[in-house]
């Protein structure tokens, strides 16, 4: 069976999905048949000053150490112990290679600690090993975002956005948006192909 889908994704940092801050749109495409109900993924939108992170401090954990590595989807931190990634840090840094008044912004392109390690300041050391780079390459503000909800079969995160908001509100971040992806509808019925009337 076909589908339709419908996104908001625009020319521009950050803007993606559905917005909160676009309600006259989400009205619309409830009333033309579309719902992101239980498929579509809502996540967080957050956004920051980089002065705000302070330098990366000396390792929490013994052994401790970081890689600065090309990543899928920029430049990321990796953080090694006993010769294995626990975590890493990715951001985007080039958008004002298009756009000049993106030059300033950076994006969080992934965050993760193995869960074995976490609790341990990890996170937060990448984070600001990645804070230093982004403020030595120019930049100066910096959106991540966080998934409050995982569509279709994904693993639930129940709770994890109020540990994100803990987590973010700490490095200085807040919540900008929330914007939810994944809307769907069914074709409308209508006569088959090739049909005359």
């Amino acid at each position: 069976m076909r589908e339709w889908g419908a996104d908001g994704n625009l020319p521009c940092l950050g803007v993606y999905g559905v917005p909160d801050a676009w309600p006259h749109v989400q009205q619309l495409l409830c009333e033309t048949g579309f719902d992101d109900n239980d498929e579509g993924q809502i996540e967080i939108v957050y956004a920051g000053e980089l002065a705000s992170i302070g330098p990366p401090a000396s390792a929490p954990v013994e052994g401790l150490g970081v890689l600065r590595v090309v990543g899928s989807l920029g430049t990321s931190f990796e953080a090694v112990l006993g010769g294995e990634v626990v975590g890493a840090f990715e951001v985007e840094d080039t958008y004002g290679a298009t756009n000049a008044s993106l030059a300033r912004w950076a994006d969080v392109g992934n965050h993760w600690v193995d869960p074995v390690h976490r609790g341990r300041g990890i996170g937060t050391w990448l984070f600001r090993h990645g804070g230093e780079w982004l403020r030595l390459g120019g930049k100066d503000r910096l959106l991540a975002y966080a998934v409050e909800r995982r569509g279709g079969t994904a693993i639930p995160t129940e709770g994890a956005a109020e540990a994100w908001n803990r987590y973010y509100a700490r490095l200085g971040l807040q919540p900008i948006t929330r914007t939810r992806r994944g809307w769907r509808r069914s074709p409308v019925a209508g006569p088959s192909e090739g049909s005359r009337p």
